[in-house]
């Protein structure tokens, strides 16, 4: 038999709202402080409901429920739309990098709470445009395995079973639903705590890529010139005249590189020079001079000269080549490996994604090529061309009938810009200079010379940096 409290509930429900507040009203009326307690917020709030999913997930994942593991991750990028690989703190500028992208997926994924907490640590710095193929950064992610969990040692396995059977969490996958395109997580591997991607490196190879023959000329390059250019750079060098100086933070430009070749590559090259660590633009700064070399204006000796800072101790003018060309191919650790038998799913996730990003290269070179081809089928008047070979400063084009067809009259322009630019040509050991480093040092303006001062005051105390060095290539 119902309750008197749910007999009253029962007839309090069941009256249209205009008779339930009429009720209301005359309860009111005969005990205003009863009505005024039943109206109090706690007497009238709702029960609590449980929360949405979209709700816990906006709140943010309990990370102390779950243990963590200290990895090394390798990442590819294009960097043709990115502002260069490390994260800009310039306020209200709106600078996209990789990093910025790289850390919206893990705290999307809830892999990291943040940048600061997660011991961060990249291998390498590069430039706006360039590209890598094997960036390395170091950091702690958050694991399947519980709090208090293990979760394996160096050898760990992606596809092995942490404790009770549960798999370890998809990095590389997880990572890749949420990054641009443009950017790739490639692979993980477990690491020691006191891992650091930048001092754990023992080396770091790059590749500039680049076409069989001159866009100033249309000329081939001499490649066997080039390589013989490229090996003279093997060795301990100071290559202060192959970088832009960094006259700050930057003290010591001796950098020891193991292996430089250019090597043939479909239907093109690239240089590829193998180091312990790089100066900031240094292999642009290469480049330029093997272009040089290539082009026939520069003989190979002029990298011995410049490597000479005795000789040569302030860096002659000239541009460095663009930056679009450049990645970062690999960073090499003395025990880690990213080849080291990753799982099947994600690797055939990526491989899915760069062939289709070579099928779209390869149909927009075939475009491209389809447009010369397109242009073979003119032909221009005899005496326009020998108007513009005139102000090229060259020879009319030989005798022969009033139309000239577009592959010779090309062919006659080529030739012409080619001996313009060699007239033009400043040798590399004739131009004007940059100052030297200590000319640099003596012109700081008070400011910079304060910050200077600061920095060497911060080396003397620090002194011998070799154990630590010896530490953290220990590490990796």
């Amino acid at each position: 038999m119902p309750s008197a409290k749910q007999s009253m509930e029962s007839r309090l429900r069941a009256l249209p709202p205009e008779e339930l507040l009429a009720v209301a009203l005359r309860v009111a009326a005969s005990n205003p402080g009863a009505m005024e307690a039943a109206l109090t917020p706690d007497a009238v709030a709702s029960p609590p409901r449980k929360k949405s999913k979209k709700e816990k997930k906006k709140a943010g994942m309990d990370m102390s429920r779950y243990e963590q593991r200290c990895i090394a991750l390798w990442i590819s990028y294009e960097g043709g739309a990115y502002s260069g690989f490390a994260e800009q703190n310039i306020p209200g500028a709106g600078v996209d990098t990789v990093e910025r992208q790289l850390f919206a997926a893990l705290k999307k994924t809830c892999l990291v709470e943040s940048r600061e907490s997660c011991g961060y640590s990249r291998c390498g710095r590069t430039d706006k445009g360039v590209s890598a193929l094997g960036q390395v950064v170091g950091l702690r992610v958050r694991s399947a395995a519980r709090a208090g969990e293990p979760v394996g040692g160096l050898d760990f396995h992606a596809g092995d079973a942490l404790a009770g059977g549960r798999r370890e969490l998809d990095y590389v996958n997880m990572l890749n639903r949420v990054l641009p395109d443009d950017v790739r997580a490639l692979a993980w591997r477990p690491v020691v705590p006191e891992f650091s991607a930048r001092f754990s490196c023992a080396s770091r190879t790059y590749r500039y890529f680049f076409p069989a023959t001159s866009p100033n000329t249309g000329a081939a390059y001499d490649v066997p010139a080039m390589a013989a250019a490229a090996a003279r750079l093997v060795g301990d060098h100071d290559f202060r005249n192959f970088c832009k100086m960094d006259v700050l933070h930057v003290k010591n430009f001796r950098r020891v590189v193991y292996a430089a070749d250019v090597r043939k590559t479909g239907d093109g090259f690239f240089f590829e020079i193998h180091g312990q660590a790089f100066l900031w633009h240094m292999v642009r700064s290469l480049v330029a001079v093997l272009f040089l070399v290539g082009e026939g204006l520069e003989p190979p000796a002029v990298v011995d000269a410049l490597l000479d800072v005795a000789r040569t101790p302030r860096k002659p003018q000239y541009l460095i080549a663009d930056e679009r060309p450049l990645v970062l191919h690999d960073c090499a650790f003395d025990t880690l490996s990213p080849d080291a038998a990753p799982l099947p799913e994600p690797l055939d996730y990526l491989a899915t994604h760069f062939e289709g990003a070579y099928r779209a290269a390869v149909v927009e070179a075939a475009k491209r090529r389809n447009d010369l081809e397109r242009l073979d089928a003119f032909a221009v008047r005899r005496s326009d061309l020998d108007a513009l070979l005139a102000e090229h400063g060259a020879a009319p084009a030989p005798p022969g009938a009033a139309l000239v067809p577009w592959p010779a009259a090309r062919a006659l322009l080529r030739g012409a810009a080619d001996a313009k630019l060699r007239a033009a040509h400043t040798p590399l050991l004739d131009r004007e200079t940059g100052k030297s480093y200590e000319e640099k040092v003596d012109a700081m303006n008070p400011r910079v010379a304060a910050q200077f001062a600061a920095i060497e005051e911060k080396r003397a105390t620090d002194g011998d940096q070799r154990d630590f060095h010896t530490e953290k290539r220990a590490a990796g």
